[in-house]
């Protein structure tokens, strides 16, 4: 269903849940769904009945919250609008008061003052690296003699910066998504996708182990399940990889043999950027719909992690280890974001989140790499210079943008 007009802020988008062993996405969705359509209705008790139902499944959720305000706004009650609001605003999300007026309205001074500070831009961060080229950058690595690596979608293939050198090129109708570099070689996950620019139907999902000095593939694996493979993390011994497509996470012990099952399809509504932690017994990955999961390496039992009230972890992209933290890259929330995620030692809870970025020249940002002390990262990824069909727009291509990040003083 489209939704358009008042309710068209209630998107797909989640985040973590308080009671992480009872979340079920496919029945959030539904509750989701059922209040848009009684509100639509002028059901406004169905309405409330259903939202609080999906509040209660995804207390974080901010398409819950917003939608919230949004049905007790069209019933005239500007108390328990602002209340729904409050919450909102306090988890540090911003709505544009200008697309929803209706809702800036009842905001006291203290309100309008947070939505403000919540959308504007905060942090520094310098250009690495820019990529004019019409190529759709979605990851970067750093290889062991300190050379920049980054994967390219719509022209598939592993370039190095020199300001860009292809490495390794893929056939056409596939393109270069995750990327980790390990020493002197390159994994880099490969897709099916049309926005390469070239039919899909012929080719597979692989994981590719590529030399670095002259770009030969040293060994493949496929899994015939995979709808595609997305993003890419290196553990102590094994390789992990993710399909957003498809819903599943993938392992590779041993970074050999045969690709197993980590997560089968339809836990997760679309898994992204995975991380282990640092004595191996843990992988955290970001599933876009509904925030960070851990995943017990040992058995693989997966929850949800939940959150401290005053955070939202919707739309996360690029997960990536900095000691006992996360960074992560937050993209389906307005302004895009960067975070710290302070997890406590046996990363079974999120105890705080700090945010390093929001805003500025941030547009479609993916993932990045721990390198120096830093995070590097792709700032700008060229997603939003090209429709589904792979067609660029008509405003035209703006140069990929690879950014350094300081995380230590």
């Amino acid at each position: 269903m489209r939704w358009t007009g008042l309710f068209a802020a209630a998107t797909w988008l989640a985040a973590g849940s308080v009671m992480a062993q009872d979340f079920e996405i496919g029945a959030f969705r539904q509750h989701r769904a059922a209040a848009v359509a009684a509100v639509n209705s002028g059901n406004f008790a169905t309405a409330r009945m259903e939202v609080s139902q999906a509040r209660a499944m995804l207390p974080s959720a901010p398409s819950v919250l917003l939608l919230g305000a949004q049905i007790e706004a069209a019933a005239g009650d500007s108390q328990a609008t602002k209340a729904w609001l409050d919450d909102y605003l306090k988890r540090g999300l911003w709505f544009d008061p200008a697309r929803y007026p209706g809702l800036a309205a009842v905001l006291d001074d203290a309100g309008k003052a947070q939505l403000a500070a919540n959308g504007a831009d905060f942090g520094t961060f310098s250009t690495l690296a820019e990529i004019p080229d019409a190529v759709l950058v979605e990851n970067v690595a750093i290889a062991g003699d300190g050379k920049l690596y980054f994967s390219t979608v719509r022209e598939g293939a592993l370039n190095r910066f020199e300001p860009r050198f292809i490495v390794h090129d893929l056939p056409g109708g596939q393109g270069g998504y995750g990327l980790v570099a390990d020493g002197k070689t390159a994994w880099l996950a490969v897709s099916p996708g049309g926005v390469a620019g070239v039919s899909a139907a012929l080719r597979e999902a692989e994981l590719l182990h590529i030399d670095l000095k002259d770009g030969t593939v040293v060994a493949r694996f496929s899994d015939y399940g995979a709808k595609g493979f997305n993003d890419l993390a290196l553990g102590r011994t094994d390789l992990y990889s993710s399909d957003s497509q498809g819903g599943a996470v993938y392992r590779l012990k041993g970074r050999a043999g045969k690709i197993e099952t980590l997560i089968p399809a339809g836990k997760l509504g679309s898994p992204q950027g995975l991380a282990e932690s640092p004595d191996g017994k843990t992988l955290i990955v970001a599933d876009y719909p509904s925030g960070l999961w851990r995943v017990d390496l040992a058995t693989g039992a997966a929850s949800l992690l939940a959150v401290p009230d005053d955070v939202a972890l919707p739309g996360t992209d690029g997960v990536t280890r900095d000691g006992n933290d996360l960074i992560v890259v937050q993209n389906g929330v307005s302004p895009a974001r960067v975070l710290r995620v302070h997890l406590t030692p046996d990363w079974q809870v999120i105890e705080s989140v700090e945010v390093l970025l929001r805003g500025g020249v941030l547009e479609e940002p993916t993932g990045g790499v721990i390198y120096g002390g830093d995070y590097v990262f792709v700032a700008r990824s060229q997603w939003t210079d090209f429709g589904e069909d792979g067609a660029k727009v008509p405003a035209g291509v703006k140069p990929a943008i690879i950014g350094r990040l300081k995380l230590r003083d």
